[in-house]
């Protein structure tokens, strides 16, 4: 099912789900950033930080209440050169604090590399 933004809605709404994927997150942050940009002409990278850490919250929460496993994908932007834009560093900042915030939940963190994941948090009894 395909969900712009208010993802935890979505789920309820998936009666039986039993594993939820998000693909992806940055695309998340992005549906919020151009909507808040379309709304009031401008970025307010704080107020638009808490509408995406609110869902990011819900999403969580909702997937624990139905008992889904979550898979997020995301990508990694901050390790590359600076945007030259206003709005391309609000991205990349507002993306790299919803990674924080999900891997710091999250019980496995994966970064893929070439194909080849390279485990960056592993869950208890994993190796």
């Amino acid at each position: 099912m395909e969900a712009p933004t208010h993802l935890a809605a979505a789920i309820r709404a998936a009666q039986a789900a039993r594993t939820v994927l998000v693909d992806c997150l940055s695309f998340l942050v992005s549906n919020w950033l151009m909507s808040e940009r379309r709304t009031t002409g401008d970025i307010d990278e704080e107020k638009t930080w808490q509408s995406i850490e609110a869902e990011i919250a819900e999403l969580e929460e909702t997937a624990r209440g139905k008992g889904a496993q979550l898979i997020v994908v995301s990508n990694e932007v901050g390790m590359s050169l600076i945007p030259e834009y206003p709005l391309g560093r609000s991205y990349r900042d507002l993306l790299g604090r919803a990674n924080q915030r999900v891997a710091a939940d999250a019980d496995a963190v994966y970064l893929m590399v070439a194909g080849i994941p390279v485990p960056i948090k592993s869950s208890p009894g994993e190796r």
